[in-house]
């Protein structure tokens, strides 16, 4: 039996699979979250394209609300929810924040542009 190196949009989120022989993937999993943790930390800039951060992926808001790299500049670009994500950014500390006016891939696309 094989078990696919997936994480599906479903809850509650599992970064593993349980078999008889216990927990598969969770160490490849674990250390992939720890090399964006990582990464994360050491960045200058961080750019949201199009994903809203919802409050169920926990460990994505933990990594990147949680991170104590405040000072990275952050581009936040994701549609309607970026003005609420770039609150939640603010009030959990960041002090560089860029919203788009244009919101979306083209907008971020064309402000890369400028």
């Amino acid at each position: 039996m094989t078990f696919p190196a997936v994480i599906m949009p479903a809850l509650p989120k599992e970064f593993y699979f349980k078999t008889n022989y216990g927990r598969e993937w969770e160490t490849f999993w674990d250390g992939l979250w720890q090399r964006a943790s990582e990464a994360v930390a050491k960045a200058d800039q961080l750019v949201m394209i199009g994903y809203s951060l919802p409050g169920v992926d926990e460990r994505a808001r933990e990594l990147l609300l949680g991170t104590t790299n405040k000072t990275a500049r952050l581009t936040v670009c994701c549609g309607a929810a970026t003005k609420d994500l770039a609150q939640q950014f603010r009030g959990q500390g960041f002090t560089v924040i860029r919203e788009l006016t244009d919101p979306t891939l083209s907008g971020f696309l064309l402000a890369t542009l400028e």
